[in-house]
């Protein structure tokens, strides 16, 4: 079972339900959070790194106010409880979002949608929508950062030079229509070794 097919009008309170009922674990295309992105930078970057991982592979929704079930203290990637997203006013968290997603990344990302879930009367949650993207490869330029992600079955990844000279998207089987690096990026510091977990 997954979401990113289903039309996010569609996405509702008992969607979220019915992933916690069914088990569906993290993958490439299904990512959870149980809070909101912080206000630091770094934060900012994670925040921005996971959303350009998913726009540079395959596409996917990020869901925020899902707790994830552990196991001797480690995250297993299952859904345990949705619980919501409380003490938020939802359109504070919307423009904070988008402020940081338009002016954190190049290029932008077009279709992103966030798209509040209601759950009266408890509290919200939020699920971000990513499309696999038209426009090659998306870097984080956040307060001069110029790193670039990539999404497999174990989460996000940062992308090697080689993976991004080539158009990383381009490698999974899609077209591209505009230069796959953006001006500006460089590589990665030397000695960093960044691999793709889907090997």
């Amino acid at each position: 079972m997954s979401i990113h097919d289903v039309p996010l009008s569609q996405v509702d309170a008992r969607t979220l339900d019915a992933l916690v009922a069914n088990a569906v674990a993290e993958s490439r295309y299904l990512d959870y959070k149980e809070r909101l992105p912080g206000d630091s930078d770094a934060d900012k970057k994670e925040f921005l790194a996971d959303v350009t991982a998913f726009a540079n592979s395959a596409g996917g929704d990020l869901i925020y106010g899902v707790k994830e079930r552990r196991e001797s203290g480690k995250a297993t990637g299952e859904p345990e409880e949705v619980v919501g997203l409380p003490d938020i006013v939802l359109d504070d968290v919307l423009l904070r979002l988008d402020a940081t997603l338009r002016t954190g990344m190049n290029p932008r990302i077009p279709g992103l949608v966030l798209h509040p879930v209601l759950r009266p009367p408890g509290p919200p949650c939020l699920v971000i929508r990513i499309p696999r993207s038209p426009h090659g490869i998306h870097m984080v330029t956040y307060k001069g950062s110029s790193r670039f992600y990539g999404r497999g079955t174990n989460g996000c990844f940062e992308l090697d030079w080689g993976q991004i000279r080539s158009g990383f998207p381009a490698s999974r089987g899609r077209a591209r229509t505009h230069p796959a690096v953006p001006r500006g990026a460089r590589p990665p510091a030397p000695g960093r070794r960044d691999a793709d977990p889907d090997g």
